[in-house]
């Protein structure tokens, strides 16, 4: 079978395979008065069909105030992803990437943890910026990402909390009102990028500090503890679980949709739990991600009502406009960008394939035999080719380097948020 072949079954298994479901209205005897009455029949999106459990990857978040073992914690649960799923377990190292905003901290963990990170800490804490290195990451097939920590784009250098700052001040005369909704659609589509990665993703998050009196030994003692994430009110709601540590390392799942995690109390938890996540997650059908139909839509023989197929499976799966690198590998685009820009040099069909000259009588082996196709160009192996995957030697050393895009002149650089109103019509 044809790798487009395939990739249509892997993403044709899905549910949201386009195809019409049974309409209401293809009885002819029915009533149509209600629907002329509101102007239109039942969208196919809207008809109800039995729900089904479907793998997913791992969305966790870990809170806590300085000192809890966010960090720690983090890269032991990347690592039972890692090696608990039989088809990443042989990358070792090279299944972790860290994006690390705390000036390379995770790296004083890399004599006990394998893992990538980016070349270049992040010092700018912009929300292209952490989209840009998903969309790298995702390049290059890393599938649990670190990001620790998380709070540094809400009130970081740059981050969405300065922005708002800024965009106030310089364009609406202090309004912070006008601040806000010119920032808030870059902030979602930084939520939508980490929500739409093709891997798993784990979040430190820093926790406000108070003092509270605690007795130990008989002695009233002060103790840190944290009390809210420092992140947009309500962050909590995009994650499949969040924990509370505090300082004596112990995590506390105070949301969960996983039911064997409800309520549980970790003491300095290990990779026993991402192992037990493991199991809830691989449970059910798969689901297409980006990089499945990304691959699908960049086979060269992908006609134009294969791409239309794939374009209407983006946007039923809710990754029409996730973030993903167009084959230049440098230009940011959204997934049904990418796909509507596939479409637009596709063939309408497949052409037939060379027949041989009937008067050919040669008898030897070869004969009838179509000619060679053309070798393909050699992949780029440019260092700064996201999708060329890690230049380093992760047998070298533990905390191997990965390069993140930082392609000049893309379009999430300094450019107005784009609407969050997706396009359901390809453009070819």
């Amino acid at each position: 079978m044809s790798d487009l072949g395939t990739l249509h079954q892997r993403v044709n298994a899905s549910p949201y395979a386009s195809g019409r479901a049974p309409h209401p209205d293809d009885d002819p005897s029915a009533d149509h008065s209600s629907t002329e009455r509101w102007g239109g029949g039942i969208d196919d999106g809207l008809v109800f069909v039995p729900a089904t459990k479907e793998q997913a990857k791992a969305r966790v978040a870990l809170v806590g105030p300085s000192g809890s073992g966010k960090t720690y914690t983090a890269l032991q649960l990347a690592t039972g992803l890692v090696a608990g799923d039989p088809t990443t377990a042989h990358l070792g190292g090279r299944g972790i990437g860290v994006i690390d905003t705390e000036r390379n901290s995770a790296s004083k963990y890399a004599h006990l943890f394998q893992f990538s990170r980016t070349r270049v800490p992040l010092q700018d804490f912009d929300p292209n910026r952490l989209i840009r290195a998903l969309a790298a990451a995702a390049a290059q097939d890393i599938p649990v990402i670190v990001i620790d920590s998380f709070s540094h784009f809400w009130a970081g250098h740059g981050g969405v909390l300065e922005l708002v700052d800024q965009a106030a001040r310089h364009n609406y005369g202090g309004n912070k009102f006008g601040g806000w909704n010119e920032v808030t659609p870059r902030e979602r589509q930084m939520i939508d990028a980490l929500l739409s990665y093709p891997g798993h993703i784990i979040v430190t998050m820093r926790a406000k500090t108070k003092y509270v009196m605690a007795e130990v030994n008989g002695k009233q003692t002060p103790r840190k503890v944290g009390t809210t994430a420092v992140q947009r009110e309500g962050i909590d709601y995009e994650f499949d679980v969040v924990g509370e540590m505090d300082a004596s390392n112990t995590l506390s799942i105070t949301k969960t949709r996983c039911p064997e995690l409800n309520g549980r109390v970790i003491a300095q938890p290990g990779m026993e739990l991402a192992y037990n996540l493991l199991k809830w997650l691989n449970d059910g059908v798969p689901r297409p991600t980006i990089n499945d139909l990304r691959a699908a839509a960049a086979q060269p023989e992908a006609t134009k009502a294969d791409l239309r197929e794939l374009y209407s499976q983006a946007m039923n799966l809710g990754l029409g406009n996730a973030v993903t690198f167009g084959d230049d590998r440098r230009t940011l685009l959204t997934l049904t960008e990418y796909i509507s820009r596939r479409g637009q040099q596709a063939p309408d069909h497949l052409a037939a394939p060379p027949v041989a000259n009937p008067a050919d009588q040669s008898t030897g082996p070869g004969a009838g035999a179509l000619p060679p196709a053309p070798a393909e160009p050699p992949p780029s192996t440019s260092p700064t080719d996201p999708a060329s995957g890690p230049t380093s030697d992760h047998s070298a050393g533990p905390a191997a380097e990965w390069p993140m895009a930082q392609p000049p002149g893309a379009p999430w650089d300094n450019a107005p948020p784009a609407s969050n109103e997706p396009d359901h019509s390809p453009q070819f």
